[in-house]
């Protein structure tokens, strides 16, 4: 299982480097009590019938699973696992249109670890595109979800770290914005693996961790199934800089008692990660029950003859450190051939520096140095799979050697190439690093802070001129409309006091009309001479029938028909009138019809009158034509009056 595979499982290669330091020159002396455990001990693990456990899980039919199914459109062949895989695109796409399930999370990360890990970064894109035309097919936005996912997924490639770690923290706010809860957690997931497992950048890693803490808190696995990972992952990420305290509880949560999916290592790696961690403590029993453990899990997950093989090496080296190095001999020749077969050369090589060890305490310096040169060998053959600390633990085994072979010289060496090593490691993974980073990650989130803060403020100073200058217009705008409203108010009580003007002396008195209507001319155009008495006879003739008989009711009123009523001629009525009035016989007979409608939308009832009724009622032949009159003679349409009436 190499490392890019699985960016955090170098982190297992130090279970091997505990007995190098404080063990240099002297021998440890095995109390009878440490032999007595380790003989318990190995006991136990023999039980388990270890070798028969690993054939077992080595077999490739254990772990057969629908990707692997000679069926679909497309196949790849692995040649790091020397098989065949194939993938059904269409029903891939069909599942995944679906949404994010629970049920279906084994088939779709097996499509990707099975299949999608073997493409080449052109092909993956391509597999993008074709998500994405499929998208059309189904109805919401899975499928293009998923497209946009695969689209970042890969994309860290051989390019720039800050610009991909750029483009991953844009498409997390992307899928956030639109909802996509499940996809911006899986991209949150890879940017902390690539950060934190290569170490690209620690600082963008703890403050992904944080997140990912915060997200998946009170999920559970059928909410979110890269649970175990996230904390499993992230706890070995404290574990690197020694942050016990942080890192213990979170690998205690990756861990389960049921059988997890296909690819799901979390549960096995976090156990192996406690058990180093109460080794180191001291507490040896709790560690081997750790290690046991996992020999003992139900998970048939893949590549799980590695996890087993690891298991019985860091047993080995327990049983090492309780004296009983022939035993711990044939544990490690079980695990070497595993790590071999799997190409992983860095826990290899640990093993190598285990078998050094034993031979070393049985006094077999020629074997022991032949294993301390096997784990260099594996080391310069096989550099991009090392872990880059192994050098801490073979080191001590060669000053040893050269030690007893009388050679201080070249003993000396080795003694200062260990200082520098254990230097290197504690420049890589020491606490005041991980303070520095914490610090870092804390100065980015205090100017975040204040930059949403001034965002804020911001935000706050807009809304707060935005509100005065609202009140403000408001104000104006109530004091314009009650200044309006009181206007109409004054003008609808002279217009009721119009209406009431019945008088005789009222209605031919043109000089003084008590309404708001400017004196009109004569219809000739030229102001017309006083009245005579005929004409002033006459005028109180027409105002008496006017008032008392209303005949300005009817709507076939005319000067002809008030003529013939009053048995004068037409030119003597106009003429009448108009001396009389100053207004010719239409406005004349208007105004009685006004001042009616006024008188009537003036009482408390006006709430049910209707407009062309009224017009009827009045005398006027249309809606339109006592609506303008109306507003000629009062200054306010008809609605208006009634409402402000």
């Amino acid at each position: 299982m190499n490392v890019n595979k699985c960016p955090l499982k170098y982190v297992i290669s130090l279970c091997l480097t505990v007995w190098a330091a404080g063990a240099l020159f002297a021998q440890p002396v095995v109390s009878s009590s440490d032999s007595a455990y380790g003989r318990a001990l190995y006991k136990r693990i023999m039980r388990l019938n270890p070798d028969s456990l690993l054939r077992a899980h080595a077999d490739p039919a254990v772990y057969q699973r629908t990707i692997t199914a000679e069926s679909g459109s497309d196949s790849i062949y692995s040649r790091e696992d020397k098989r065949w895989f194939y993938i059904d695109r269409n029903e891939f796409h069909r599942v995944i249109a679906a949404g994010p399930s629970y049920d279906t999370y084994e088939y779709i990360y097996a499509t990707y670890k099975g299949y999608f890990y073997h493409l080449s970064r052109e092909k993956l894109l391509h597999e993008a595109d074709l998500a994405e035309q499929a998208a059309d097919k189904y109805p919401g936005d899975a499928l293009r979800n998923e497209a946009d996912y695969l689209r970042v997924w890969y994309n860290n490639l051989g390019r720039d770290s800050t610009v991909w770690i750029a483009e991953q923290q844009a498409a997390i706010k992307a899928f956030q914005r639109k909802g996509a809860t499940w996809w911006a957690l899986r991209v949150k997931g890879h940017l902390f693996q690539l950060t934190a497992g290569f170490g690209t950048s620690y600082p963008v890693a703890f403050a992904t961790a944080e997140e990912l803490i915060h997200d998946i808190d009170g999920l559970d696995c059928r909410q979110y199934p890269f649970n175990g990972n996230m904390y499993g992952d992230i706890g070995l990420l404290y574990y690197k800089f020694r942050d016990y305290e942080a890192a213990v509880p979170l690998l205690k949560k990756a861990t389960r008692e049921t059988p997890g999916f296909y690819f799901d290592d979390s549960n096995l790696k976090a156990r192996n990660s406690l058990a180093i961690y109460y080794r180191q403590s001291g507490d040896r029993k709790r560690s081997d029950d750790y290690f046991i453990s996992i020999l003992q899990s139900p998970d048939t997950i893949y590549a799980r003859a590695v996890y087993d093989a690891v298991a019985l090496a860091n047993l080995a080296h327990n049983l090492t450190r309780a004296g009983l190095y022939c035993e711990a001999i044939g544990l490690y020749e079980l695990s070497l051939p595993i790590m071999i077969s799997d190409n992983d050369y860095s826990f290899a090589s640990g093993i190598a520096v285990g078998m050094a060890e034993c031979y070393m305490g049985l006094d077999n310096w020629e074997w022991a140095k032949q294993w301390a040169d096997t784990a260099t060998a594996y080391i310069r053959e096989h550099i991009h799979f090392i872990n880059p600390h192994r050098a801490r633990q073979i080191y001590p085994i060669l000053a040893k050697y050269h030690q007893q072979k009388g050679d201080a010289a070249t003993a000396g060496k080795y003694i200062d190439s260990l200082s520098m090593a254990h230097a290197d490691y504690r420049d890589e993974f020491d606490a005041m690093l991980l303070m520095r980073t914490r610090q870092e990650l804390l100065a980015e989130k205090n100017r975040s802070q204040h930059e949403r803060l001034q965002q804020q403020q911001t935000a706050i100073t807009r809304l707060v001129v935005f509100a005065v200058i609202a009140v403000l217009v408001s104000m104006l705008i109530y004091y314009l409309y009650h200044k309006k409203k009181a206007a109409y108010r004054e003008l609808v009580e002279k217009n009721k006091r119009w209406a009431d003007s019945d008088r005789l002396e009222q209605i031919i008195d043109p000089v003084s009309p008590n309404h708001t209507i400017t004196e009109e001319k004569g219809e000739d155009g030229n102001r017309q001479q006083g009245p005579t008495e005929k004409d002033v006879e006459l005028a109180a003739r027409i105002h008496k029938i006017m008032v008392e008989g209303q005949i300005y009711r009817d709507n076939s009123l005319s000067l002809d028909t008030l003529s013939q009523k009053l048995e004068v001629t037409r030119e003597t009525v106009s003429r009448a009138i108009n001396r009389t009035t100053g207004k010719n016989f239409t406005r004349f007979l208007n105004e009685y019809r006004v001042k009616e409608a006024v008188r009537i939308l003036s009482t408390g009832r006006n709430h049910t009158v209707n407009f062309d009724e009224l017009a009827e009622q009045v005398g006027f032949n249309s809606r339109i034509t006592f609506h303008r009159a109306f507003k000629q003679l009062t200054g306010l349409p008809p609605a208006e009056f009634k409402r402000n009436s």
